[in-house]
């Protein structure tokens, strides 16, 4: 009994492990939910979000190409010629009828472009003219926008607004009309409705939903002012301002030019998910947003389908917890039921007497042995005390002993008996016994009875009863299995037995399965398989396999069976388990047949197929198009890999298998090539399939060289006319365009559309030359081609002339389908055939020009070398007189000033010619070089008995000005020396002010010859001058107005003549006005740090030239000067770090070894302080700003003047006494 009460079937630790693992499952479930309405939520808001912003970006790029499409129409219309002459006509003249040609062009507008209204108005916002007759012009808020657009001179919007008139939207955009200066400044208003164009657009949604919708808003301070109408609120466009602290989430409307995803409440206060962004040139933000109850509608669903799926599942984890406790429950029953049973059989049929008592010691059960023993009977011994029945006596005195059962009720605790004690039986006998009493216990413990056994006789009972047991325990599972069974005679084959599951699966009762054999739910095609089977079966367990049985219904099912062998009854049977695998059979059969059919198309397929396995690329089957395109074997394709076949890098390749496995591509064009190593064009169609669980590529390959190339031709025709030099018209049987080369566009100045549809004037009966275009109809008409030349209007109504070919174009028929027409602009070669004849005619005036040129320059070399020569042989005859002495000395040296004059002007005109000319901008004075001119040539015009006069306007503040003071200063001087040349009598002026705070003009004026008319222009060509006879009165190059006037030009001003022969002349010289600061530029400063050297009078003088070294000695010979000299740049250098008393160096640029500017540099390394003149015999200005720029103070050009040089070395000696 102590066994019995401590077994348990079902232990609490099992229980607890099934409740946990329970408990685990529905919380993963739980947690896989909610990562699935997570990222379910994320998947929606992304699908979403990049639809908004499609959308968004859709109509942010329609309204900003809407709004400039506005300005440049604006623009365009307010630059109209036309507008401007019939508005300036109707203004002025007021014209009727060019008031009504306005009104009808601006109607024309309105109706063209979709505006409103359109008026015309003053600078001050007057209204001029107006489409509407009822018109009451710009209100005073426009007023603004027009002075606005006038004063910047560009298209004004005014953004949306309310009309004052009718209180509805419209936007104006305000161009000035471009008129000539002195006409009334006025301007053009272009009123637009927004619900024509705008709105439509914002209201327009490609997936309309039930609160989807795009708004334009415009920030105005902390409030958001709605531009647009509203789907939930009427009348709301330019009328409702929201608060932004009224709108949840508001940062991204406070950022300026935040473009981003945003979720804020809208001005119902629902919450939305929504795409900002700024619309470009505008101040406008566009909003299109969506309600998130909306968004998440379609989730919503999928979310309850969750819940409802995991409540189902936690239900059906709650049922099955039930039935596991049911189960348990409904075991623990049974075994308590069982328990009882074999308790009762087990103490009814062993050995040993057993009696057994509740806690007050009542006799509850005897066995028969007990009664045997006891002499009572157990219905007479029920409810008896154990006393009475069992009594016992000690088998030794015959004494009656205690009771063991009061013993253990007592005590609680197992009693033994004596060997040697008699049970005295009913009728007195007694009976020796030996055995022992227990306690029968509750679940708490407690005692609740005993149990008394003693000599056990009933061991083949107890047996019986535990076999009937065992037979009951496999009839309830044979029964009751959910799997159908049945047993069957091996000999008969007759069914014995079967369970519900067979009966419900199959359709036959219990008796009708009795009375049926197993042929009987077999197709005929089964019997003798079966007859086979059974025969060949011997052992005890069999997997007969796959079998088709029949329902009573005549439905054929698949199953599988197992069987064993089995003695049912004393029959030799076989127990049969059965497995209905009837859904997964007929699966199989429809792959098959599946694959069968791919197979069939596969292989017989006239395209060519692979199959590619999408892991290596490696080709595992090929149809026999395939083996036939490629040129290799089934067996060597099937052995190779697509990177064998296909030209891609193995890399790229990899990435586009890697599409089609993902679905992102399944149309490529490749290259592949062929075992004969030749290259075809393909087109491919791969799609991914799976094949006993592993994934390939079905590939169809089709070639398309044949269409590549017909495509290639086709487009380098395309090209070829769209890209030919020339001008290409394609017309139909009666000249009408149909086609037209950019080219010929590019001529005319027109659009295709212009073109496209009309009769080119060449074929034109009505507008081209009638007597031309009769002959080219002729021609063409007739098959033939036509060619000539023919004058063609542009579309800005210039005229240019074509070199035309037409030719007709036959279709199959012979018949003319269509004409080229090949068309060349020949303006330009016209052009250059009348330029030729005019430079022919140029040239051969220049022809005479030159020989009276190189005359001149003949007579202008010579002249002054003779006198040079000639008066250096007078000056060497000893016996010379000193005043014939001096005046020979005089002509020499004017001689030479004549010759350096006209080599000078020779040099200037080549660095003109070859662009080395520059213009180096300094600060100057303009006012001190008047001056200093003034005070040079006041001697020349007195000795020739003129009046020179200076006439000065400039004051202190305007004489500083940026400008090129050498060509400037030589300009002047030119201009001053030409004047006093020419005039034998009466007077020079020169005369220079500020003309509009802009240009500096100067005015030459002189009493002199004059220049005739037909040579005012001439004068200032190369070698040419007034008189180019030989026997001209005034000497001179004829280059010097040429360089002043390419000077002039270079430094942004001119130079022009009036003039009247026998009266004079007045050159008119202009300049731009640059003012300079009072500041001292780099080179005065320079000037400046050595205005005051170091004492010493030693000058070194660095020249290789002995000639140039001894003229040097013989200028300073006299005067308190030391000089020493360097035969090169390095000696130069040396003897300026050798020695110290230098205070002067006089530097030739020209030396061996190391010329004057780096020897400059070098020598300014070691002595800074030490001024450095440069001597050259270069006259370019560039050479003289280079001197400059390596450090040197002075620059003294030869042949050098006596006077200039003295002065320069009396300025930076330190030492000038005795100088």
């Amino acid at each position: 009994m102590k066994n019995l009460r401590q077994r348990k079937l079902f232990p609490d630790r099992g229980k607890s492990v099934f409740i946990l693992a329970i408990g685990l499952i529905f919380m993963m479930l739980i947690v896989a939910a909610i990562f699935y309405i997570r990222n379910g939520i994320a998947s929606v808001k992304k699908k979403i979000g990049n639809e908004l912003v499609s959308i968004a970006e859709l109509k942010r790029n329609g309204i900003t190409e809407w709004y400039l499409d506005e300005i440049n129409d604006a623009a365009a219309i307010s630059a109209n010629t036309f507008l401007h002459a019939v508005y300036l006509k109707s203004i002025s003249s007021g014209d009727e009828a060019s008031g009504a040609d306005l009104i009808t062009f601006l109607n024309d507008l309105k109706t063209e472009h979709g505006y409103s209204e359109i008026f015309l108005t003053d600078v001050e916002g007057n209204l001029r003219l107006s489409t509407s007759a009822d018109s009451s012009g710009p209100g005073t808020a426009l007023v603004g926008f027009i002075k606005e657009a006038v004063r910047e001179k560009m298209v004004i919007c005014t953004g949306l607004y309310l009309s004052p008139v009718n209180n509805a939207p419209r936007i104006d955009f305000i161009a000035p009309l471009a008129l000539p200066e002195g006409e009334l400044q006025s301007a053009i208003v272009l009123s637009i409705d927004p619900y024509d164009y705008l709105y439509p657009l914002l209201s327009f949604y490609p997936s309309p939903g039930r609160s989807s919708e795009s708004v334009l808003l415009m920030k105005e301070g902390d409030q958001v002012l709605v531009l647009s109408n509203l789907r939930f609120e009427d009348g709301a466009a330019l009328r409702k301002r929201i608060p932004l602290p009224d709108l949840k989430g508001n940062e991204a409307l406070a950022t300026d030019g935040f473009k981003g995803i945003i979720e804020i409440t809208d001005y119902r206060g629902i919450e939305i998910y929504a795409y900002l962004c700024p619309v470009e040139g505008t101040s406008w933000y566009l909003i299109t947003k969506i309600d998130k109850d909306e968004l998440y509608s379609g989730l919503r669903e999928e979310i309850v389908l969750v819940l409802i799926l995991l409540v189902l599942v936690g239900l059906f984890l709650g049922a099955v917890f039930w039935l596991y406790n049911a189960e348990r429950q409904r075991r623990v029953l049974a075994s308590l039921l069982q328990a009882r049973e074999e308790f009762r059989t087990t103490i009814y049929s062993i050995g040993d007497g057993v009696i057994i008592t509740d806690k007050a010691g009542m006799i509850q059960n005897m066995n028969p042995v007990a009664e045997s023993l006891t002499g009572w009977k157990e219905s007479d011994a029920l409810n008896r005390s154990i006393t009475e029945v069992f009594r016992i006596a000690s088998e030794d005195t015959d004494e009656e002993v205690p009771n063991p059962v009061i013993k253990v009720l007592s005590s609680g605790i197992v009693v033994g008996l004596a060997n040697h004690t008699n049970l005295i039986s009913k009728d007195g006998k007694r009976i020796p016994i030996a055995d022992s009493g227990a306690p029968i216990r509750d679940e708490s413990g407690s005692v609740t009875g005993a149990v008394l056994v003693f000599h056990d006789q009933s061991q083949q009972r107890n047996y019986q009863a535990a076999l009937e047991s065992s037979e009951a325990r496999y009839r309830r599972m044979f029964v009751e299995n959910p799997q159908p069974m049945w047993i069957y005679a091996l000999e008969s084959l007759r069914f014995l037995e079967v369970n519900d599951a067979a009966i419900e699966k199959y359709g036959y009762s219990h008796d009708e399965f009795l009375s049926m054999t197993i042929m009987d739910i077999r197709p005929d095609d089964e019997h003798e398989r079966l007859i086979k089977s059974i025969s060949e079966t011997s052992f005890e367990l069999n997997h007969a396999g796959e079998w088709k049985h029949l329902k009573k219904n005549g439905e054929v099912i698949w199953v599988v069976i197992v069987s064993h062998l089995v003695t049912y009854n004393g029959i030799r049977a076989r127990h049969v388990m059965v497995d209905d695998i009837t859904e997964r059979k007929l699966a199989e059969q429809a792959l098959q047949r599946s694959e069968e059919k791919f197979r069939v198309l596969f292989e017989n397929h006239s395209a060519v197929k692979l199959l590619i396995d999408a892991a290596s690329g490696q080709i595992v089957d090929a149809n026999a198009s395939a083996t036939a395109y490629y040129g290799w074997t089934y067996k060597e394709l099937t052995g190779m890999n697509i990177a064998d076949i296909n030209t891609l890098p193995a890399d790229k390749l990899k990435v586009e298998m890697e599409n089609v496995r993902n679905r992102k591509q399944n149309h490529f064009e490749f290259r592949h090539r062929h075992k004969d190593g030749s290259f075809s064009d393909v087109e491919v169609f791969s799609s991914s399939i799976v094949i006993s669980g592993k994934v390939f590529l079905h590939s169809i390959v089709h070639d398309v060289s044949a269409k590549k190339f017909a495509e290639q031709r086709v487009n380098l025709l395309i090209r070829s006319i769209e890209q030919s030099p020339v001008g290409i018209i394609i017309t139909n049987p009666h000249g009408i365009i149909e086609f037209v080369n950019p080219k010929y566009l590019q001529m005319s100045g027109l659009d295709s559309e212009e073109l496209i549809g009309f009769v080119p004037s060449l074929l034109n009966r009505k507008t081209g030359d009638r007597q031309i275009v009769e002959e080219v109809w002729a021609a063409v008409g007739a098959g033939k081609e036509w060619s000539g030349e023919y004058p063609e209007h542009r579309r800005n109504g210039g005229t240019f002339w074509e070199n035309a070919v037409i030719s007709p174009v036959f279709d199959k028929e012979q018949q003319i389908s269509h004409y080229v027409i090949i068309l060349e602009d020949i303006t330009a070669q016209k052009r250059m055939i009348s330029e030729l004849k005019a430079a022919k005619e140029k040239a051969e005036e220049s022809d005479r020009l030159k020989s009276a040129f190189l005359a001149n320059m003949s007579h202008e070399i010579r002249t002054p070398m003779n006198g040079i020569i000639g008066f250096m042989d007078l000056l060497q005859e000893p016996d010379l007189e000193s005043e014939l002495r001096s005046e020979y000395i005089g002509i020499v040296k004017s001689s030479g000033e004549r010759l350096l004059s006209t080599i000078n002007d020779i040099i200037d005109i080549s660095k003109i010619e070859s662009g080395q000319a520059v213009v180096n901008h300094t600060r100057t004075n303009v006012n001190q070089l008047i001056d200093r001119l003034y005070k040079f040539f006041r001697y020349e015009a007195d000795e020739k008995g003129l009046v020179f006069s200076v006439e000065q306007k400039l004051n202190d503040e305007q004489t500083w000005v940026n400008s090129d003071h050498v060509k400037l200063e030589s300009i002047l001087t030119n201009l001053i020396k030409n004047a006093l040349k020419f005039t034998r009598r009466g007077s020079v002026k020169l005369s220079y002010w500020l003309v509009d705070d802009s240009m500096l003009e100067f005015r030459i004026s002189d009493t002199g010859k004059g220049i005739p008319a037909d040579r005012l222009q001439s004068i200032f060509e190369r070698f040419v001058q007034a008189d180019v006879s030989y026997s001209r009165d005034y000497e001179g190059s004829g280059l010097g107005l040429s360089i002043c006037k390419a000077y002039a030009g270079m430094m942004g001003g001119d130079i022009t003549v009036e003039s009247e022969v026998g009266k004079g002349s007045v050159f008119i010289f202009t300049l731009p006005y640059l003012p300079a600061d009072e500041g001292h530029t780099a080179h005065e400063k320079m000037h400046d740090s050595v205005a005051e050297p170091p004492a010493g009078n030693l000058i070194l003088v660095a020249e290789d030239d002995d000639i140039s070294y001894y003229y040097l000695n013989k200028l300073l010979a006299g005067r308190q000067v030391k000089l020493i000299r360097a035969l090169n740049g390095e000696e130069a250098v040396m003897q300026c770090r050798e020695n110290p008393n230098i205070s002067l160096v006089l530097m030739d640029i020209k030396m061996p070894l190391l010329d004057g500017y780096d020897a400059t540099r070098q020598i300014l390394e070691i002595r800074n302080e030490l001024p450095v003149v440069a001597l050259t015999a270069y006259a370019f200005e560039e050479d003289r700003q280079k001197a400059l720029d390596c450090g040197c103070v002075d620059y003294v050009s030869k042949p050098l003047k006596r006077d200039t040089f003295l002065a320069m070395i009396d300025r930076y000696m330190p030492d000038k006494k005795g100088l």
